[in-house]
């Protein structure tokens, strides 16, 4: 029997019930298979199996099904997890490796960090913070003392925490016993709404401020930023190397601690954030791939020289973040997936295109063709153009062969990306870009 979101069991023809262990999703409709086994279905295909008479309830793994339910993405700088939160569980759509995670609170949630396997740190998005000792188990609350606006939450070790806020920081080196206010004179002003570590370093960005602080949010130094656009997301890998994503969902990489950025134009379409293990392993969050609009996530292994798409949810993915070999996505309000595989399953694919000349003389209408290997007739690749700063897609059919065709006008420089989503067997793939200039020839002299 359900009632609310809880799931009641009666072994004495009604007179009296018990309540099971409750489940992370709503519970929709339960049924029993056998007097031990019983399937409960709830919020977005969750799929709950108990073989002990309902007492306990484990996540199943959920139907690939295309019709999915939509969440409205909340905006703004919210940040997820920082070390490995553990997980259990798989959640499943074209074999993506992605695992439906219990949220630590029933709130929504706005950051966690997990320095060590049993050391769990949650900011709720009412600014409450709560702190466990045994991998995510049982929580107790901690007292930050002054109010700041928390807005995200860090921490280098299990001792040492940081909460950034909009008016103020407040560290800990005790656990979160006890806090006290960080006075800088680089924090005033900065409105601080996001932060990432690396060691005993933390960068911290307002929406015009960029800061990095070497001995665990004691002091702060200011950081140039790529442009004078805001800040949308950041993500440090070193004091040297990070990324960071603007409020034109453009993404930068600095190598030099910010001294000069790149653009790195390889993502085929605008990402809103982002997050990286070291140099080479990351994630962006998009909105959506070709026609599809739901809970997609780009992965790289080459420093964002190309990436591939996974579905991760139905829901819109609100942040990603990757540590020790765990990734971790937020999705809807409080729905938290996991992967300890990188989020691809099945044989990686090499997906490329070319077109008959890099440079053109005068603006054209050209043939950019594609071949995926190991491809499946009818698959969908997905050729995105960029001019000006702004993407364009169209959606080819691949053939038996792998081929595919897509013709564009091209007037000024553009830049080309391709992907294509993975399948039951095989991962998705993409494309480093593909570079078409408009220059006119040289007159000779």
């Amino acid at each position: 029997m359900r009632q609310g979101n809880r799931i009641v069991k009666t072994t004495d023809g009604g007179d009296t019930f018990t309540a099971t262990t409750p489940p992370a999703e709503s519970a929709f409709a339960v049924e029993l298979a056998s007097a031990e086994r019983a399937l409960a279905v709830g919020n977005f295909g969750s799929a709950l199996l108990s073989d002990d008479g309902r007492r306990h309830l484990a996540r199943g793994r959920r139907p690939a099904d295309r019709r999915f339910h939509r969440s409205r993405r909340r905006d703004g700088p919210d940040r997820l997890c920082r070390r490995p939160l553990g997980c259990a569980g798989a959640h499943e759509r074209r074999r993506a490796t992605w695992a439906s995670v219990s949220p630590p609170t029933s709130l929504g949630i706005r950051a966690a960090a997990a320095p060590t396997a049993s050391r769990l740190f949650v900011l709720a998005d009412d600014g409450s913070v709560q702190r466990s000792d045994n991998g995510g188990v049982s929580y107790r609350l901690l007292n930050t003392a002054t109010p700041v606006g928390a807005r995200d939450l860090v921490a280098t070790d299990a001792n040492y925490l940081v909460v950034i806020g909009a008016r103020g920081i407040r560290r800990s080196i005790d656990g979160g016993e006890t806090f006290s206010t960080v006075s800088d004179s680089d924090l005033r002003g900065a409105g601080l709404l996001m932060a990432d570590t690396e060691g005993s370093g933390i960068v911290a960005a307002g929406r015009l401020r960029l800061l990095f602080s070497p001995n665990g949010g004691l002091t702060w130094r200011p950081l140039r930023r790529p442009t004078r656009s805001r800040i949308h997301d950041i993500s440090f890998v070193s004091t040297q190397t990070g990324y960071l994503v603007d409020v034109s969902f453009r993404l930068w990489k600095t190598t030099n601690a910010g001294r000069t950025w790149t653009e790195l134009v390889s993502t085929g379409r605008p990402m809103t954030q982002v997050d990286f293990a070291d140099a080479r392993n990351g994630y962006v969050v998009v909105p959506r791939v070709g026609r599809e609009a739901h809970g997609f996530v780009l992965r790289t292994s080459d420093g964002g020289a190309s990436w591939r798409p996974q579905l991760v949810s139905p829901a819109f993915v609100r942040d990603i973040d990757m540590a020790g070999g765990t990734a971790y996505a937020l999705a809807g309000t409080n729905f938290l997936y996991a992967t300890t595989s990188g989020g691809d399953v099945g044989t990686a694919r090499l997906l490329m295109i070319t077109t008959r000349g890099r440079r053109i003389a005068k603006p054209a209408t050209i043939t950019v063709s594609g071949r995926l290997s190991s491809a499946v007739a009818g698959e969908q690749a997905v050729v995105s153009m960029r001019v000006l700063g702004l993407w364009r897609s169209q959606v080819a059919t691949v053939a038996s062969n792998g081929t595919f065709v897509t013709r564009w006008r091209v007037a000024r420089r553009a830049v080309f990306v391709a992907h294509v989503l993975g399948t039951a067997d095989h991962a998705g793939a993409g494309t480093k870009p593909l570079v078409v200039d408009v220059r006119p020839p040289k007159e000779k002299r």
